[in-house]
């Protein structure tokens, strides 16, 4: 095989090869590597016919909260 007809960027010139090796390492370690996993569950809420209420049964548990920080629910249309 002529060596014209190998790309440059493939022939390996004597000192040059490191970047290439490390590149490639780092490529394989990032493929190869651990993976996170998710696992996804969601418990929807026993609200009830009031909402109201079940807010603040769950805020009474939570001694830090100080009046006027609690949840309220805004309702898109309140006349539906």
């Amino acid at each position: 095989m002529k060596a014209s007809s190998i790309p440059s960027f493939l022939l390996t010139q004597p000192g040059r090869d490191w970047p290439k090796v490390v590149v490639a390492t780092l490529m394989i370690a990032v493929l190869l590597g651990p993976r996170a996993t998710v696992v996804e569950r969601w418990v929807e809420p026993d609200l009830g016919d009031d909402v109201d209420a079940y807010l603040a049964a769950s805020e009474a548990t939570v001694p830090s909260i100080k009046f006027g920080e609690a949840k309220s629910v805004l309702w898109a249309d309140p006349e539906a």
